[in-house]
């Protein structure tokens, strides 16, 4: 991913220095402007050709940066907007994720307020703004235009997958502070999401083809979805909060079943190792999360390419210890990743704090969990950018 990162940021300053954002700027003029005399077509065909490669590249840059939480290069440059709608009725694909993207970008604002330790009135307001411009987006298609089900490979069935990741992406934040009071929309509205995410990629990944660029990405955006649902499952079966205890966990769970399933099969084809790893370690941590508490501190460590290991704990039970769930058995007893009797893991880790602060609630005080990340990843080490947000997750409560 670093390599990736540094040869686009190559790729942008040998555009700008042959003046491909001029070009984009220049033909952005022309096309504002009809009284002005049309430039010679040859030079209005070059200028095209080079506006539509800058676009390009601004529009890769935002991807990369909204899928690894890593700095703009273009943020300076924005998408040309496009009508959503083609003169044929139907949607304009790239049109709508060049929008959805540009409106993804404040994310990245978000997560830097949330770095910067402003209030979360603050981070509540982008949240609702982004939220806002999203649905309106959504509104602009036809109806039934959304789909679960897909037959075949479509654009249209990665654009909705991504779709419903931006929507986790934007309320994960104040959904993982969610109390029983605070922040119950973003809750609710990041469950609702996950679980539509979980559902797309059941359809949507044996759909592609082994190798394809994109698969990890996919991977990675379902297991955040699906570790937001196993813990709103445990969440909801330690916290009275109203609406966690209307979360139906049979169904939940069920899904996250399937989802597992998909990235069973997904990890027995080609380049399917970030697959495999993924589904291990989603058993780990609902066993870990959903079995009974015990006397004994417990602790798993997940290994992930992308992202390195991520040691996570449970303390041993307390005085008045809450029962959770059944324990959990991955299909085919398959489980890399097993218990380990350890101490609880507090503090800082490698500089960066706790994946989830303890609670102010008592009930989820027989939860912690940390984080460590690999030395070798320059990125996570440079505090100037971000992690994704389910490696930053600061507590349940609502305090910052």
């Amino acid at each position: 991913m670093s390599k990736m990162w540094l040869i686009l940021r190559r790729i942008v300053a040998l555009a700008e220095l042959n003046g491909l954002p001029r070009a984009a700027a220049a033909l952005k003029r022309h096309q504002d402007s009809l009284s002005q005399p049309a430039p010679d077509p040859s030079v209005l065909v070059s200028l095209k050709m080079k506006a539509d490669v800058w676009t390009s590249i601004c529009a890769i840059d935002r991807v990369q940066s909204l899928m690894w939480s890593l700095p703009l290069a273009t943020s300076n440059y924005p998408l040309p907007k496009q009508a959503i709608i083609a003169a044929n009725g139907q949607v304009d694909a790239q049109a709508f994720q060049y929008t959805m993207i540009e409106l993804a970008t404040r994310l990245l604002e978000a997560d830097s307020l949330s770095q910067a330790g402003r209030p979360l009135a603050e981070i509540f307001q982008v949240v609702v703004e982004t939220d806002q411009a999203m649905r309106a987006l959504n509104n602009q298609v036809p109806k039934g235009w959304h789909r679960i089900e897909w037959s075949e490979f479509n654009v249209y069935a990665i654009l909705q997958y991504w779709q419903q990741y931006m929507n986790i992406r934007i309320h994960l934040q104040l959904a993982l502070r969610y109390d029983g009071q605070d922040f119950a929309f973003s809750f609710i509205t990041c469950l609702g999401a996950a679980q539509e995410l979980a559902k797309r990629y059941i359809s949507l990944r044996p759909l592609l083809a082994p190798g394809f660029f994109a698969n990890r990405v996919l991977d990675l955006q379902a297991f955040t979805g699906i570790v937001f649902l196993i813990l709103a499952v445990a969440r909801g079966s330690l916290s009275s909060g109203a609406f966690l205890q209307t979360v139906d966990a049979n169904s939940v769970l069920e899904l996250v079943d399937r989802a597992v399933e998909t990235m069973r099969y997904a990890a027995a084809r080609a380049a399917g190792e970030f697959a495999r790893q993924a589904a291990d370690s989603i058993c780990s941590l609902r066993s870990l999360l959903l079995q009974p508490q015990t006397s004994d501190s417990q602790k798993i460590t997940l290994h992930l390419a992308l992202v390195g290991n991520i040691h996570v704990s449970r303390k041993a039970k307390a005085s008045n210890g809450v029962q959770g769930l059944q324990p959990y058995l991955p299909p085919n007893q398959q489980q890399d990743m097993s218990w380990q009797p350890s101490n609880p893991i507090v503090g800082n880790v490698g500089g960066r704090g706790d994946m989830f602060a303890p609670s102010i609630d008592g009930l989820m005080d027989s939860l912690s969990y940390s984080m460590e990340l690999p030395e070798n990843y320059p990125f996570f080490a440079d505090q100037t950018s971000g992690t994704e947000p389910w490696l930053t997750w600061s507590g349940w409560d609502g305090s910052s």
